[in-house]
């Protein structure tokens, strides 16, 4: 029902777009998503004791083979669909009002967007894995070029679609290696069958294509390339949806076939593996919290922000443990609700000021208060505000980077919140005070829409850049208010309501631990799945101890990252800070000027990643 229900809604509003009114294809589509949402939460607290297992077309195994496509439903695939419900329903919401000449198209493809998403939590079988993947990225590639029209949308949708289809085809290809090793597709029968065995050439190649296509569509260093251009480009209400679930989805992926298929070999280094993973973490993390820095086009900023938290989720899933698990899920889900209120706050921008240039947009949102307000506090719990529920995940994260070995982790974390945090807070004071000079110390730091453009070019362009930015909003808002209509309002407040709520919610951090603990027993799950036993499919599993994020340490040192990000953003306007900022600028203009967005240079790093992972997974595997 959670597939089906989003795939009717897109069936019908595809099919009869053109004889519904606005308000009816409006209300139809929110009112689908928002039922795909209680049905993903149904599931959520349905599996919270033991996975669900649905075999379609009751193919069941049949002497522990399994030749039919299943449903392993736990907490955390199901928490993952239940977010994607959620930010579907606020996007749509908001879209309320927001776009000129949306139709029906519009409204199906965001279902079609919800529907693979779900598909791609739940499923157990690898190759629909890598279908319901493909779809969720075929939807986004069409709802990213919306503007096709201008240059800019149209190059940021090429990008998109170019690597991320690569990314696909890698996947694809790994699928087939681990067919040619195991004659099976099912997760677990994949990972029964490697188990115990030393890994081979064709089994380390196919870890690397695997991995390498997820993170691809992770946006993980160095393939996240295509990411800036798309944020940039999208309309705000697509930009939600791919925030908060489409490079999340990546790295669901990468836990998933970790744990179910590649964990059971023998030979292999945890510690080792750890490292390779840590390290694409950190180094996206740092890299996404200098960039976001170095912005000052504010869709851009916030997917370089975006980045910099992915890279912090992938150290919780590089840890390798279910703590650092449940630190992950929680982060992502309070990170995800504070970014798309962050970008539904931009959209209010664009909508009313027709400009989201930091710069242009100097002193000028005075008059729009809720969302000065919005986009504070998003950013705010972007640092980790208590009691938001990213501080819980903060807090469970960095008690797993203890128990493994690393506490200098939260060092790495700290900073780079505090970094993306503080570009954020530095926009809204110069948006809605007025703080801060016009121009930026460095003339290549990203005011323009168009990353390639030389700094030499800029001012000789800037007329019809302005113009060309001015036509695109023109073109999604409705552009007859003379206020915010509500629906543009409440959404972003109502995720960031939902982000407290959950962080008041006795036991939230046991639940997530408890739920990462199953999820990360492999011969559990292929227990459940196979049948290989008629005991309980968590028998024998342990509950992991979860600290409470309420600790006064806890609570201080989440209050000390907000503080360290509003000195960050008051330094970053500071006019006696000048010098400093211009020697920041010089010391990170080669890292911005490899974001080229030339789609070659993207496939050219995209193929040397997969070279480099190849060879780290030889490493540890071998």
């Amino acid at each position: 029902m959670s597939i089906a229900v989003p795939l009717a809604g897109a069936a019908l509003l595809a099919g009869f777009s053109r004889l519904l009114p606005r308000w009816a294809r409006d209300s139809i589509a929110i009112a689908v998503a928002l039922a795909t949402t209680i049905l993903t939460l149904i599931l959520v607290a349905a599996s919270a004791g033991r996975p669900m297992i649905y075999w379609f077309s009751g193919w069941r195994p049949a002497g522990g083979r399994a030749i039919g496509v299943d449903y392993a439903v736990g907490p955390l695939g199901a928490g993952m669909a239940s977010l994607a419900g959620l930010l579907a329903s606020a996007a749509l919401v908001y879209c309320w009002r927001y776009f000129d000449t949306a139709r029906g198209r519009h409204h199906a493809l965001v279902l079609i967007f919800l529907a693979g998403s779900v598909d791609f939590c739940l499923t157990g079988d690898l190759f629909n894995l890598f279908v319901a993947f493909e779809l969720v990225a075929v939807t986004a590639y069409a709802l990213t070029g919306y503007n096709a029209g201008y240059p800019g949308p149209l190059q940021g949708a090429i990008n998109f679609a170019v690597t991320n289809s690569l990314g696909g085809l890698t996947v694809l290809m790994g699928i087939g290696f681990l067919y040619a090793r195991t004659g099976s597709l099912n997760l677990a029968q994949i990972g029964q069958a490697l188990s115990g065995r030393h890994a081979d050439g064709l089994v380390v190649v196919a870890f690397a294509l695997l991995t390498g296509g997820f993170l691809i569509k992770a946006a993980v260093v160095p393939f996240h390339f295509w990411l800036p251009d798309a944020y940039g480009s999208a309309p705000i209400p697509v930009c939600v949806l791919f925030a908060g679930v489409m490079s999340e989805l990546g790295l669901f992926a990468v836990i998933r076939v970790w744990v179910t298929v590649f964990s059971g070999l023998a030979g292999g280094s945890e510690a080792r593996m750890r490292a390779v993973l840590l390290g694409f973490a950190i180094l996206t993390a740092v890299v996404g919290a200098v960039m976001a820095l170095a912005q000052l086009h504010l869709k851009r900023m916030l997917a370089f922000v975006t980045m910099s938290h992915l890279g912090i989720y992938l150290i919780g899933v590089g840890l390798l443990s279910p703590l650092g698990l449940a630190g992950a899920s929680l982060l992502v889900i309070g990170d995800g609700l504070a970014k798309s209120a962050l970008f539904l706050g931009v959209g209010v921008l664009q909508h009313e000021r027709s400009s989201v240039s930091e710069t242009r947009l100097r002193g000028r949102g005075r008059g729009l208060a809720v969302t000065g307000v919005t986009i504070a506090v998003g950013a705010l719990v972007l640092a980790d505000l208590p009691p938001f529920v990213s501080s819980t995940g903060h807090a469970l994260l960095v008690d797993a980077a203890d128990q493994a070995g690393l506490p200098w982790l939260e060092i790495v974390i700290a900073a780079c919140v505090i970094a993306s945090s503080g570009a954020v807070l530095r926009a809204a004071a110069r948006i809605w005070l007025g703080w801060g000079d016009t121009e930026s110390p460095d003339a290549d730091i990203g005011t323009a829409d168009d990353p390639g453009e030389e700094a030499e070019d800029r001012s000789d362009t800037a007329d019809a850049e302005q113009e060309e930015e001015q036509d695109q909003g023109r073109r999604e808002r409705s552009g007859q208010e003379r206020r915010v209509p509500l629906t543009m309002v409440l959404p972003p407040l109502a995720l960031l309501a939902i982000g407290l709520g959950l962080g008041l919610t006795a036991g939230i951090a046991e639940h997530a631990a408890a739920a990462a603990s199953s999820f990360s027993d492999r011969a559990a799950y292929a227990a459940a799945v196979l049948g290989t036993h008629r005991g309980s499919a968590t028998a024998g599993r342990t509950v992991v101890p979860a600290s409470t994020a309420a600790s006064a340490g806890g609570v201080l040192a989440d209050l000390g990252q907000v503080l360290a990000a509003l000195c960050v953003a008051a330094v970053a306007l500071d006019r006696r800070a000048s010098r400093l900022r211009q020697a920041l600028a010089a010391g990170t203009r080669w890292l911005r000027r490899l974001h080229s967005g030339l789609v070659g240079d993207q496939v050219t790093w995209l193929v040397a990643g997969l070279a480099l992972l190849a060879a780290l997974g030889q490493w540890a595997l071998h």
